[in-house]
């Protein structure tokens, strides 16, 4: 057996320990239950992605012809890496991000998912609007 299999499987094992030993389950509101990744996650999940990323769709909308496909491809793109990083199987969605490998990054995922399936409609449901140079710099 390759020392990385092994790894992975000396790994999983102390993951599914610890997964049963932590009693009680964090839940986002009290610290002590929490790392502090886990409750940074509670906190952020649900809110609004960084101005930046807004920022970033904007523009694609503003300025690219294809733009709503490339929403779209975005979304899309980004449920992908959440599903593959959670087992739906297994209760509740967002304690699943939270409690994961790296909580952090998987809010910030969540909610940029969000974000767009709350904004690619009202952007795009009139079609792609005529691209403006002016507004493109």
């Amino acid at each position: 057996m390759k020392k990385s299999n092994l790894r992975n499987i000396i790994r999983e094992s102390i993951q599914e320990l610890m997964n049963e030993q932590a009693v009680p389950q964090c839940d986002g509101t009290e610290i002590p239950r929490c790392t502090q990744n886990q409750y940074q996650c509670y906190q952020q999940i649900d809110n609004s992605p960084s101005q930046s990323f807004q920022i970033r769709m904007d523009n694609l909308i503003e300025c690219d012809p294809n733009g709503c496909n490339k929403m779209w491809y975005r979304h899309t793109n980004l449920e992908t890496k959440l599903h593959n990083k959670l087992d739906l199987t297994q209760g509740d969605y967002i304690d699943q991000i939270c409690r994961g490998s790296n909580p952090l990054w998987s809010a910030q995922i969540y909610n940029k998912m969000k974000w767009l399936e709350d904004n690619i409609q009202p952007l795009c449901a009139v079609g792609q609007p005529p691209v403006d140079p002016s507004a493109c710099v």
